[in-house]
């Protein structure tokens, strides 16, 4: 259950949102927790019945912010929490109890946390409610509460004053460590946004020529064998044209996935070019690659994808080359590689290269 109302408000919105959203939720979770704590305290310790209800209407209006985000009505959510919070924390100092007490402490948290919550653009909405914090902090601060509905003993009042630094405390390490691990989220995201081709999940064209470049070097220092094929999805053009964008990238998916299930531990794959992929073998031979890229032939030459009550099909070229002396480059296996793929289809250029793809940056 606190799983699902952590999420409320965060489908379909970007990563950096959902984050603040889920985060914001925490916070109300927990913020329900104290409040509740509290009015379990004014009824069953102090023995106070009505600073117990108003301390319970409190805690259901803290409730309202989850369910207004359930219904994507984010800023509405997140300026009614901390509303609720700026007159909660004024009546429990000026009304229930005097200053003696803290409660105004946890005015606290609240530039922290409009700051860690709100959205970076919405300033003004940020400073409203750090200015007014502050403000009221103060005013609990210097003017006191003559006539308490609870009046404490100095022993209840410094309870009470650690509960408050105590409650301040856990609150923020929740809030540091919910930001903590979100940004480890954020990166590892953009981690994938960065090295992984979107479509289709295989490695992206920059992230490929970088770890190609590495792993022909280590090749070369040890001299250890390597080669390099090309994969093309001939006839995208007129693929296009017979079934439209959407088929076409369905059968690329699909031609990727085909791929994957092929590569072997310690291979590169890539999508470099719209139809194109490259494939890095390391410890491979010219022979052993010769019999991969005679598997990946036989698997495409009758594989037909089953889409919307069409068969789509179309010819896929291959070629390979290897790594023959110190003069080679990672480049040059690009080019090699594509001249194989040509030679063996010599009554048919494909409309795109797959090296003119990779060296343009």
């Amino acid at each position: 259950m606190l799983k699902q109302i952590v999420q409320y408000g965060t489908e379909l919105k970007p990563f950096h949102q959902a984050a603040r959203i889920r985060m914001s939720n925490y916070v109300s979770i927990f913020t329900v927790f104290i409040a509740l704590s509290y009015s379990l305290l004014y009824l069953l310790v102090l023995g106070k019945p009505l600073v117990g209800i108003i301390n319970l209407t409190f805690t259901f209006a803290y409730t309202i912010g989850p369910w207004l985000m359930k219904y994507n009505r984010i800023y509405l959510a997140k300026n009614w929490f901390f509303g609720v919070l700026l007159l909660h924390l004024w009546v429990t100092t000026n009304v229930y109890v005097d200053n003696q007490s803290g409660m105004h402490l946890y005015y606290y948290l609240v530039p922290t946390g409009v700051f860690l919550l709100f959205d970076t653009a919405q300033i003004k909405t940020k400073a409203l409610h750090s200015i007014t914090a502050i403000a009221l902090f103060l005013y609990c601060e210097n003017v006191p509460n003559p006539q308490p509905l609870i009046v404490l003993d100095d022993a209840m009042n410094h309870a009470i004053y650690q509960s408050v630094v105590l409650f301040t405390m856990v609150e923020v390490i929740i809030v540091l460590v919910l930001f903590s691990r979100q940004s480890r989220v954020y990166e590892n995201q953009l981690s994938i946004y960065e090295t992984t081709d979107m479509l289709t999940g295989c490695t992206n064209k920059q992230y490929f020529l970088i770890e190609s470049a590495k792993l022909f070097n280590d090749a070369r220092k040890a001299h250890r064998p390597l080669s390099l094929m090309v994969v093309l999805i001939s006839e995208s053009q007129q693929m296009i044209k017979n079934y439209g964008h959407q088929i076409t990238e369905q059968y690329t998916r699909h031609v990727a996935d085909k791929l994957k299930s092929l590569v072997g531990e310690g291979m590169l794959l890539a999508r470099v070019s719209d139809r194109g992929f490259a494939l890095v073998m390391p410890e491979t031979t010219m022979v052993e690659g010769n019999h991969l890229q005679d598997r990946i032939q036989n698997i495409f030459a009758d594989d037909v994808m089953s889409v919307a009550q069409l068969k789509v099909q179309a010819p896929i070229h291959t070629g390979i080359s290897a790594m023959l002396s110190d003069a080679d480059d990672v480049e040059e296996l690009y080019h090699r590689a594509e001249l194989d793929m040509l030679k063996q289809q010599p009554e048919h250029k494909p409309a795109e290269t797959v090296v003119d793809k990779l060296v343009t940056t």
